[in-house]
């Protein structure tokens, strides 16, 4: 049988493990066969993977010649990753990376109007800017570094739209 274990001091609950280390911890396979559902106004699902520099939330990021990702740096960058995330509902990877990248969902990402105001619906891709993405306004130079779609507009020359992911 599998043994669970109530940890009262840290009122955490282990299942396969006496010592859990987050409020319940299981070491073992689990099937759900319902619904479950993850956190409240969280929109993205997220994979730990590493960085070769100091990434925070919003960052367009690039893959490096190592497998780490960088912020992005270039206009068009064919090596686009996607951007890291805020707040993910779910991250998966473990300890396997110390930076969460968004692989699906919706984001926030930092922008720029390098290419003209950004709309909603607007596709995204790497800017000349570190760290930002701009509008894609020419679908053959994007091809293959659009990152995803802009939901909302941005107000100002550079800011923070929300972004569904669409890797291309």
């Amino acid at each position: 049988g599998t043994n669970v274990f109530l940890n009262d001091t840290t009122a955490s609950v282990g299942i396969g493990t006496a010592s859990p280390t987050h409020q319940l911890h299981v070491v073992g396979d689990v099937n759900i066969t319902e619904n479950l559902y993850l956190g409240q106004n969280l929109t993205d699902l997220a994979e730990n993977i590493f960085s070769a520099e100091d990434v925070s939330a919003g960052d367009v990021v690039v893959i490096s010649d190592d497998m780490k990702v960088i912020k992005s740096y270039k206009a068009y960058d064919k090596k686009a990753v996607g951007v890291i995330s805020t707040a993910p509902a779910a991250t998966f990877g473990g300890s396997t990376g110390n930076v969460p990248l968004a692989i699906s969902g919706r984001v926030p990402v930092k922008v720029t109007d390098e290419n003209g105001p950004i709309d909603p619906g607007d596709l995204l891709t790497t800017s000349s800017m570190l760290g930002h993405a701009m509008k894609c306004n020419d679908y053959e130079k994007c091809f293959g570094n659009i990152i995803g779609k802009s939901l909302t507009k941005l107000e100002d020359r550079r800011g923070v739209v929300t972004m569904i992911i669409m890797l291309n």
